[in-house]
């Protein structure tokens, strides 16, 4: 998260407290979501999305299939806070987290909430993980809770050494995260219990990512591997003289990573392709603005990164040479997803916008209020949540 968006939620957290008070209603007391349901209430099929940016990589790829045509809003749902997460969508069920502490189940059809529980602390950019029968959520009181998903009722829960801001990973049974303390952490899906912990050179502030055996994590401006099996340090890659990293992503025998997040100095600003198995560098990214630039999206060896000069740029996964250069009109920050040859951005000048993932042409625009985070694209629909507290589904329009 950078500085603009942490000013901006900042504003927007103190201004939804104000209107609504420091009350939270109960389960039945939750707010209708507005607009006319999609016209279908069945669902394309498609498969689920039950981590952060698709998968434990955070490679950005969603099943979809998205919404065909120019879509058209299906429903909204209010949330009494910033939404500062992506959902996870499982069948007809979207989990979202808000930062009032509040993790909810919607209907993804209608928007009715299904259950909520309270966290008791606000989850800041952690986004719902869906493994092994439980919906996985951190908190920034550092307590990871996983809850029954058909009703909310808490499974297990387990207290890390400090608050954690990103989405935990999955790789089998087994769940990862880190916290700002620098700790990294894997724990028995099942149970909670502890397998290892490791010390990190830093803290963590976003999410980590996962292949079949390494985690990766950004631990201030040093990117991280540990082997999976006992968290061992493999390697540490000094990618960023300054500010920090952000959430990996993992594809084609490299760890891509935005480096320079909330740092001072422009020529830090950028995004880094190291190998996947040494840290080596391999090649950077940086805006002709010095803006800063975020993790892409990477499919089919083309990778897809925003910036907050405007603009989406695709690129060869492999060599960072530029295919394309798409501009959005207004800064990004949410990072891109990419579903059946579309890359979604959504847009700080509240829009969401679909391009050709071959070509950057704009195939259509969506509007949305307040700052975005990722989308989700799922069983013929888009989910972006904002930070006014908005969660906007998108689907096709009506035959």
């Amino acid at each position: 998260m950078s500085n603009l968006r942490t000013s901006v939620c900042a504003l927007v957290t103190a201004a939804i407290v104000g209107a609504c008070g420091t009350t939270v209603a109960p389960p039945s007391a939750d707010p209708a979501p507005s607009g006319d349901p999609a016209p279908s209430a069945g669902l394309d099929l498609g498969g689920d999305v039950t981590t952060y940016r698709g998968d434990a990589a955070r490679t950005g790829v969603m099943p979809g299939p998205g919404p065909t045509g120019t879509p058209q809003l299906a429903w909204q749902f209010q949330a009494g806070a910033p939404i500062g997460s992506s959902p996870a969508v499982v069948g007809t069920t979207a989990y979202v987290p808000s930062n009032d502490g509040m993790l909810r189940a919607l209907d993804l059809r209608t928007g009715t909430v299904s259950w909520t529980v309270p966290l008791g602390a606000t989850t800041g950019s952690a986004s719902p993980l869906v493994v092994d029968g439980s919906v996985v959520v951190a908190d920034q009181s550092g307590k990871v809770h996983a809850l029954d998903p058909a009703t909310g009722a808490e499974h297990w829960s387990f207290q890390a050494d400090g608050p954690i801001d990103g989405a935990a990973a999955s790789v089998g049974d087994t769940v990862l995260t880190a916290t700002e303390v620098g700790t990294a952490y894997a724990l028995d899906a099942r149970t909670g219990g502890v397998r290892w912990r490791t010390g990190l050179p830093a803290g963590v502030t976003r999410s980590v990512s996962a292949s079949r055996d390494t985690l990766f994590v950004g631990a201030g401006g040093i990117l991280v591997a540990l082997r999976l099996s006992d968290g061992a340090i493999l390697w540490q890659s000094s990618v960023a003289s300054s500010g920090d990293c952000g959430t990996p992503t993992v594809a084609g025998g490299l760890a891509f990573d935005a480096t320079g997040i909330d740092g001072d100095a422009l020529d830090a600003k950028g995004v880094v392709a190291v190998d996947a198995a040494t840290g080596t560098v391999r090649w950077r990214f940086a805006s002709p603005t010095h803006d800063q630039a975020y993790t892409p999206a990477v499919s089919a060896g083309r990778g897809y990164i925003v910036s907050e000069d405007g603009t989406v740029v695709a690129l060869d996964a492999a060599t960072g040479a530029v295919a394309w250069t798409a501009k959005t009109g207004a800064p990004n920050e949410a990072l891109a997803t990419v579903s059946g040859g579309i890359v979604y951005v959504p847009t700080n000048g509240q829009t969401l916008v679909a391009l050709d993932a071959a070509t950057g042409s704009i195939q259509w625009r969506a509007p949305i209020r307040g700052v975005p985070y990722a989308p989700v694209v799922a069983h013929g629909m888009v989910l972006v949540g904002t930070n006014v507290g908005a969660l906007y589904a998108f689907g096709s329009a009506a035959k």
